[in-house]
């Protein structure tokens, strides 16, 4: 478990007022998804909770609504290809120590296999004693994407959009539906 200072820049996706998925703040009026959870969605099904560590809403929490969903044109359902979408938000955020924007890498920038990174979310948790009503944070390594399609093989491509990461041969630190 963390707690929202040390990873501010996540938010929560709200469907119909519901935990759908995580966000990332990425300006005071954007944040970043995954297409696939907003690709039959409206933006007035939409809301993004931020500044808060909790999955479920607690009184003081910020709510603000989607004006505006732009899928990349490229987007493929089927393989999950171009799966990211920016969310225009319909009031500007207020960043503070709870709300930040994520440091995000430069357009050329390479990430080696092997590279430790953090993922953080709601995501499931396959041990029933663990709950994923508190956020949470976990390291993860950056894995060879031809490893990558190997272990995919029959499930998805994996295209050169896309960032294999986590414990898959271990037995599965990742994100996930979160």
């Amino acid at each position: 478990e963390t707690s929202i200072e040390e990873v501010n820049y996540i938010g929560a996706l709200l469907r119909n007022g519901q935990h759908s998925c995580g966000v990332c703040i990425v300006s005071e009026g954007y944040t970043l998804t995954a297409a696939h959870c907003v690709s039959t969605a409206s933006p007035a099904s939409l809301g993004v909770r931020v500044g808060s560590s909790f999955r479920t809403s607690r009184p003081g929490d910020t709510v603000v609504g989607v004006s505006r969903i732009l899928m990349h044109s490229s987007y493929n359902p089927s393989t999950i290809d171009y799966d990211y979408a920016i969310l225009t938000l319909a009031t500007k955020l207020q960043f503070g120590t709870t709300i930040q924007p994520i440091s995000l890498p430069h357009h050329a920038e390479k990430i080696d296999d092997g590279t430790l990174t953090w993922t953080s979310g709601w995501g499931s948790t396959h041990n029933p004693n663990h709950s994923n009503e508190v956020l949470r944070t976990v390291e993860i390594e950056i894995i060879n994407r031809e490893k990558c399609r190997l272990a995919y093989a029959s499930r998805i491509p994996v295209t050169e959009r896309m960032i294999c990461a986590g414990d898959y041969y271990n037995g599965g630190r990742d994100a996930c539906q979160g």
